[in-house]
């Protein structure tokens, strides 16, 4: 997000979902475009003549109600043509930084296909904030176009390096992600990153406890083969014998519930949630 004075914040759900520096650009890119073409002051300035408009059109009763409702629309339409501007302009600076162009393309490739497995499917139909955004498919196929017009060949990805930047910030990404709650989108973000990095021990965890936590037919089962598949690769985060633990106290299997209690609050004692765990542990003991 960019604000009017140039300041840029960057959420963890980006960072988590982007998967090399190029489309990290392609993003971050976006934003500069926003506040190079003045757009937030530009939204500003059209929500307050539309806001007056509608006032005026408050007294006219069914009339002046279809008079704001095209106020509405036409704001979005305002909003979706920076957005169309902004990608624009993002595919430059990619260009002139020497990044991938393609790579914006993916981005909106990958939140299309994420979004699909939640029951909304289009993000419009449940977000104020999409609705003013181009669809994403449309969306992809522009930046496809425009990145095949503006660069032939390939350009940087900065796989590694953006890897190794990330690797120490996974447990506070993959925290925020399950914090969502949207537990279909999460699953699907999860399974996209365990193909692409198969040996990370915390990905396989991360998407074992979005399935715990949905709780649908066959998640819990699911859920057991993640952790196990997450215990068996190198460093195992302390969270596998959590997400384990609680999956099997679900299933009533309470002796080896209590095993994988045990491992946790022995690699993290002081963990926030210690004392209520260990409650656990006393009650599937007894």
């Amino acid at each position: 997000m960019m604000a009017p004075n140039g300041m840029m914040q960057v959420w963890t759900g980006l960072l988590l979902r982007v998967e090399n520096e190029a489309q990290l650009a392609a993003v971050l890119g976006h934003e500069i475009g926003h506040y190079v073409q003045r757009h937030s002051l530009a939204r500003l300035q059209d929500a307050k003549s539309r806001s007056a408009f509608m006032a005026l059109m408050v007294p006219l009763g069914a009339i002046g109600l279809l008079g704001q409702m095209a106020a509405l629309a036409g704001s979005a339409a305002y909003s979706r043509d920076h957005e169309r501007e902004a990608d624009r302009i993002s595919l430059y600076l990619m260009k002139q930084a020497g990044y991938d162009l393609p790579s914006a393309a993916r981005v909106w490739e990958n939140l299309r296909k994420e979004l699909q497995a939640g029951p909304a499917g289009d993000p419009a139909k449940r977000s104020v904030m999409f609705a003013s955004h181009p669809p994403t498919d449309e969306r992809q196929s522009e930046l496809e176009l425009t990145a095949a017009g503006l660069a032939p060949s390939a350009g940087r990805l900065g796989v590694e390096e953006f890897q190794s930047r990330i690797e120490p910030l996974l447990p506070m990404l993959v925290d925020d992600e399950l914090r969502r709650a949207q537990y279909d989108e999460s699953i699907a973000l999860f399974t996209r990153l365990i193909g692409q990095r198969p040996d990370r021990a915390i990905l396989w965890a991360a998407r074992g406890d979005a399935r715990r936590l949905r709780h649908q037919s066959e998640d819990l089962d699911a859920a057991l083969i993640d952790f196990d598949e997450a215990l068996r690769r190198i460093s195992p985060p302390p969270m596998a014998h959590r997400g384990r633990a609680l999956t099997l106290r679900k299933q009533g299997r309470m002796k080896e519930a209590a095993e994988s209690l045990q491992s946790y609050l022995q690699a993290q004692p002081d963990a926030p949630d210690a004392p209520l765990l260990k409650s656990y542990l006393d009650e599937l003991k007894s």
